[in-house]
């Protein structure tokens, strides 16, 4: 079997120097095997285009594609109708220069469900008892055109039809990471790591390696780090980002309330921790005793107090510019408690 590539390169390859001989007729035959090899893919293609495109919201287009053959023109000596265009057609109506008329993200869901369709057709699953193909997918920030309603469609796209490929998804979009992480987290098809720009004592630039699982307890494992290197600022900063990491974890896994801020990033980590201690203090007084759930909460609930004292006295005072008197073992303290919080919050 012969690949529409190879076919193509035999186009290319068979484009005559002159027009003696055979050598048009040799183009021509290289283009009528190439036409007659690639447009019978076209239907099943527009299929494929279509059921991708319905994962996006305001995207049920009809579409049709128009070929009209590749063929070797003597007067020109060229090769004409190498293009591959598309009708768009929208409730019956058909979209002129549908390119100037749809919006960014319609083009963009457009674009990529060309190119997930694309990738489809071109490696079909494999004849019985016959080896799988090796199949790659790489997106580096493909969805950076999206907003979020139209970024999720794409993971679905993901899991529904490419669960057998290997998959990159690359981004520096740090919210964007983590919806993925939080979308694609509890299974072990997706594995999600984080790489920072970082110096080496040299001053040579290398990576910085964060990888997945390694959200609170990696901010802890840094705040000793720190710690040890006498960067009782920095072994501050590391800790209050732990306990903020596992806080919020906790409160998205129950539905904690939260109070509200049209701007999630302006929502403050003492609101996150006053709604984990509400919610865990009402569902304790309405646990009865007997209940497996009853020890855990009084476990989390024992943890309020200290907490609250090692981040008044060590976590806000050093995460400031400001000069703190505070003693080496109070910050060991701090990050102590917390890592007791956060096995509290584990159980």
């Amino acid at each position: 079997m012969t690949s529409i590539g190879k076919l193509w390169q035999q186009v290319i390859a068979n484009k005559p120097r002159n027009h003696r001989g055979h050598n048009v007729n040799f183009a021509s035959s290289a283009a009528n095997a190439f036409n007659a090899a690639f447009e019978p893919l076209l239907p099943t293609l527009g299929k494929r285009v279509q059921d991708l495109l319905v994962e996006f919201p305001g995207c049920q287009f009809d579409l049709e594609f128009v070929f009209p053959k590749v063929s070797y023109d003597t007067d020109s000596r060229t090769y004409v109708g190498r293009e591959l265009n598309l009708n768009v057609t929208y409730n019956g109506r058909l979209i002129e220069g549908h390119q100037y008329f749809l919006n960014e993200a319609r083009l963009s869901a457009l674009a990529l469900a060309l190119y997930f369709a694309g990738l489809l057709v071109s490696i079909p699953p494999p004849p019985p008892g016959m080896p799988d193909s090796p199949k790659i997918l790489v997106l580096d920030d493909a969805v950076i055109g999206l907003d979020m309603s139209n970024r999720m469609p794409v993971l679905e796209i993901l899991k529904q039809y490419f669960a057998e490929w290997q998959i990159l998804l690359l981004t520096y979009d740090k919210v964007w990471y983590e919806i993925v992480q939080l979308q694609t987290q509890g299974t072990s098809a997706w594995q999600c790591d984080e790489l920072y720009l970082g110096q080496a004592p040299d001053g040579s630039e290398r990576p910085v390696h964060k990888p997945q699982g390694k959200g609170w307890d990696y901010f802890l494992d840094r705040a000793r780090l720190h710690l040890t290197e006498n960067d009782d600022r920095a072994a501050a900063v590391y800790a209050r980002a732990a306990f903020e990491t596992r806080i919020k974890k906790y409160c998205e896994k129950k539905g904690v309330w939260v109070k509200f801020h049209t701007d999630p990033r302006r929502i403050e980590a003492q609101s996150i921790w006053d709604g984990l201690k509400y919610k865990v203090n009402n569902e304790l007084g309405k646990t009865p005793t007997s209940d497996p759930d009853y020890p855990k909460l009084q476990a989390i609930q024992a943890r309020f107090a200290p907490v609250e004292m090692f981040r008044k006295i060590v976590l806000n005072p050093l995460s400031h510019s400001a000069s703190a008197a505070i003693a080496r073992v109070e910050i060991e303290g701090a990050i102590d408690e917390i890592e007791q919080l956060g096995k509290a919050l584990n159980q």
